[in-house]
């Protein structure tokens, strides 16, 4: 009889286990098997990699004699391009083991990769406790590049992004083993299953980063080649490596990895400058600064994004100058002297000074000049004559 099992792995995610026995029954206590997706690194704009691990959780010695495995993307990955899924490299102890052939299933989305069972003999020991890379592949669209901030494993349930379970058309994650000894073959796969004994044998498969969990694997075009460069203000901190970068130029990184298939991620990156600048205008009156008018002297900030898309800031030391226009009123006697003129007629007279830079000031002399005057006339008195207050009792002028 089969049960069901659900176990919680990683990153809360939910899996299930399954024992498929072989003919004989075989039921052994202390096998387990984990099948982890790990190593996600996009290459290029239209390009990641990932590796497969098989770890055995167990306390029994294992033989791997084949392994397939599937994986559910995203829809819209292909970004109007068509996907391809290579098999690269694998550990080389599996060098016995048949060639890992790969596909990608457009209509739903899946991502396959299988052999077939090694011949006896040429089975691969899995020591307990013990991981090993069952193959590195990589991901391609012929499109320009994947959509941008994209997860590429399909993050909505009930679709899972580990196959684990049979479904038409898709590639379930199954390893097939040989116990050593007494040597008896068996398969495991995505969903435990409890044999007469209570003991029972099962894969358990996990993706790390996990795409449910809160910082998933994006394809965000992180690890740019040539020809497609990356501007960055003032400094750059590249998520492949960790290293932050203030000058510009091309940087790659090499991910090292056993079994010959190394992977290198460059980018051709650009450090745009923010800018801080301190200008010191004058201005007759008011100034204008981020769009505020101001009418006294002080020091006003404006920070704005520049062309090249930076912060700049700029540091206005204004001097502000004010203009006047004054009206003086002046009464002389025959001539006035203002400003270094002298007037002898009454009438409006302007003056026009600097109060500073482009600031002029007018003053208006409204100028009356009143003029003196001489006369003589003769006049004949008896004994005495008065005049202009004055008695005179002499002749005389």
């Amino acid at each position: 009889m089969k049960t069901n099992k659900w176990i919680t792995i990683g990153k809360a995610l939910l899996l299930c286990c399954f024992m498929f026995l072989s003919s004989s029954g075989y039921s052994q206590a202390g096998t387990a098997v984990l099948m982890t997706f790990t190593n996600l690194v996009q290459t290029s704009p239209n390009t990641f990699e990932y590796d497969v691990l098989v770890t055995n959780t167990g306390i029994t010695s294992l033989a791997l004699r084949g392994y397939s495995w599937g994986l559910n993307c995203t829809p819209g990955i292909e970004n109007g391009g068509t996907i391809s899924h290579t098999f690269l490299c694998r550990d080389p102890i599996f060098v016995t083991l048949p060639p890992v052939i790969s596909a990608y299933t457009a209509p739903t989305f899946h991502l396959r990769a299988t052999t077939t069972n090694a011949p006896a003999g040429n089975e691969v020991a899995l020591s307990a406790s013990g991981t090993y890379r069952v193959a590195r592949m990589r991901v391609k669209t012929t499109a320009a590049s994947f959509p941008l901030n994209f997860n590429p494993f399909n993050p909505v349930l009930p679709v899972t992004p580990i196959q684990q379970v049979v479904a038409p058309g898709k590639t379930q994650c199954v390893t097939t083993m040989i116990i050593t000894p007494p040597g008896s073959s068996f398969a495991v796969n995505g969903i435990a299953n409890a044999a007469a004994s209570g003991t029972y044998q099962g894969l358990s498969s996990i993706m790390i980063p996990d795409p449910l969990g809160p910082n998933p694997f994006l394809l965000n075009c992180s690890a740019c080649p040539p020809g497609a460069p990356i501007n960055a203000c003032g400094s750059y901190t590249w998520a492949v490596n960790g290293q932050t970068y203030t000058n510009s130029g091309i940087y790659s990184h090499t991910y090292t990895f056993p079994g010959g298939c190394d992977s290198t991620a460059t980018i051709n990156l650009t450090i745009l400058q923010n800018s801080f600048t301190t200008s010191n205008p004058t201005a007759c009156d008011s100034i204008i600064v981020n769009g505020v008018t101001y009418t006294t002297s002080g020091t006003y900030i404006d920070s704005f994004t520049n062309a090249i898309g930076c912060d700049s800031v700029v540091t206005v030391n204004a001097t502000v100058y004010h203009s006047s226009n004054t009206t003086i009123n002046q009464t002389a006697c025959d001539a006035y002297s203002w400003n270094g003129q002298t007037y002898t007629t009454s009438g409006f007279y302007s003056h026009t000074f600097t109060n500073g830079p482009g600031c002029d000031s007018v003053v208006l002399l409204n100028l009356i000049i009143k003029l003196s005057s001489s006369s003589s006339f003769s006049i004949t008195a008896c004994d005495v004559y008065s005049w202009n207050t004055q008695t005179y009792t002499n002749s005389g002028t």
